[in-house]
């Protein structure tokens, strides 16, 4: 009995830590600083080194405007990454290229943008002050998405039973009022279902400027995680001057 005891003691202490791991929300990650050590000029061979603080144990990555690839960025100790980009003679680096860094832990991601040039004593070029570069994009509660469907089952009933009624006889009359008031609450459970269900999806932007927005659309975004994206008139718009992905 009193190993049986222990037992249920274990086993009641596991459930509890198991429900306030899955109770506490993941951690979202987060970019503290974003640097570059600034070189002279921007020659074929020159190394261009990046440097990344943020949430430890994520994955880092970069992307250069004007090369082709995503610069992978290694963590060197707890938090601190850093990754070194060649230039190759088919690069079209300029002083002021726009360099966006990546870190993901999960299925968080957050996006910083390089405030600094890539030469040394170059002036940072001015910057849209509506623009931004997307942060992180999740689905989020459809708003009612998790009703019941009785609202919509009863009054599909309803109507299946008046319209049984209508077209039995005799006994089949109460047959078929109990066939459409069943097929009624099915129909009317699906459509507020249909009505219900819809799946939205919040979308952060980290302004240029150091601001963030956040916004709610339903149904897919038009937007990934890394997109440049121009604010016009409160409408957020992809950017089509950024680099073609």
């Amino acid at each position: 009995m009193k190993t049986l005891r222990h037992l249920l003691g274990v086993w009641a202490t596991l459930l509890c830590v198991a429900a306030s791991a899955e109770a506490r929300p993941p951690e979202e990650p987060r970019i503290d600083r974003f640097d570059v050590e600034e070189v002279d000029r921007l020659d074929t061979g020159t190394p261009l080194h990046f440097s990344l603080y943020g949430t430890p144990g994520a994955t880092a990555a970069l992307r250069i405007e004007g090369t082709g690839d995503t610069l992978a960025m290694r963590e060197q100790h707890a938090g601190f990454y850093e990754g070194t980009h060649v230039i190759a003679p088919h690069d079209r680096v300029t002083p002021h290229s726009r360099v966006t860094a990546e870190l993901r832990l999960g299925d968080g991601v957050a996006v910083a943008l390089l405030e600094e040039p890539l030469v040394l004593g170059s002036a940072i070029a001015s910057r849209c002050a509506e623009c931004g570069v997307v942060q992180s994009v999740r689905a989020v509660d459809a708003g009612g998405g998790t009703g019941t469907g009785m609202v919509g089952a009863v009054a599909g009933g309803v109507l299946g039973a008046v319209i049984g009624r209508e077209i039995g006889k005799g006994e089949g009359r109460m047959l078929a009022s109990i066939l459409g008031a069943l097929g009624g609450a099915y129909a009317g459970r699906e459509i507020e279902r249909g009505q219900h269900g819809r799946p939205r999806h919040e979308v952060q932007l980290r302004m240029d400027d150091g601001r963030v927005q956040t916004r709610r659309f339903d149904g897919a975004p038009p937007f990934r995680v890394g997109d440049r994206v121009r604010i016009v008139q409160d409408r957020w718009l992809r950017d089509v001057h950024a680099d073609p992905r």
